[in-house]
């Protein structure tokens, strides 16, 4: 009996669809719940597939939530050169699959035979945070490097300015304080005022001249 046309087609996407399902290569993810000390997080992705055939949640495509992924952080020197962040609970970011399954990385090489061999796994993968989304964009300031926390900021300019909550720390060293004193010249006022009526036991001194 021929095949009807397009039925092997529509076949074979079928088949194809569902081996691709296990091919993973980045998808946005929240956190569950960290793990301070490891530098790692419980995540859950943020899609959920809808089953074609009628309304039965139970067939949907969803993933459980993937446990202990290792937390990206710009360091350098085994850790002991680092920048962390503060992630917690509800923190939205990219998770990355490597191109081979890389289960039980340590930081040498994985060796596996061609037989198991597989690629995007689930194993291997990290999480990078933040990203932006419509509901929580981030500004990026055109023309400086900022460092935000809470209260906190710290501004580095390209004409050497560094300004931290107020504080600017200008390219030659000085500091101007967000009153607007400039240390090298109060320093400079200190040095040369001098004070008279000076005498011994608990007088005081005139103002100075």
């Amino acid at each position: 009996m021929a095949t009807p046309v397009g039925r092997f087609d529509v076949a074979l996407d079928n088949h194809m669809r569902r081996i691709l399902k296990d091919v993973h290569t980045g998808i946005p993810a929240e956190i569950v719940a960290v793990d301070y000390s490891k530098g790692t997080a419980d995540v859950k992705v943020l899609y959920e597939g809808i089953s074609p055939v009628g309304d039965i949640p139970e067939l949907n495509d969803k993933y459980s939530t993937i446990l202990d992924v290792p937390i990206h952080i710009n360091s350098a020197k085994g850790g002991k050169a680092k920048i962390t962040l503060p992630v917690s609970a509800g923190d939205i970011g990219m998770l990355y699959f490597p191109e081979r399954d890389m289960d039980g990385f340590s930081g040498s090489l994985v060796k596996n035979t061609k037989e198991e061999q597989t690629t995007h796994t689930s194993q291997g993968i990290y999480f990078i945070p933040e990203m932006p989304t419509t509901s929580k964009p981030i500004s990026i300031d055109p023309n400086n490097i900022i460092i935000t926390f809470e209260n906190s900021k710290f501004t580095m300019k390209p004409d050497g300015n560094i300004d931290i909550n107020g504080l600017t720390i200008t390219p030659d060293g000085n500091i101007i304080t967000k009153a607007g004193v400039d240390l090298n010249a109060f320093k400079m006022v200190y040095d040369m005022h001098v004070h008279g009526g000076v005498d011994v036991g608990s007088g005081q001194t005139q103002g100075p001249s």
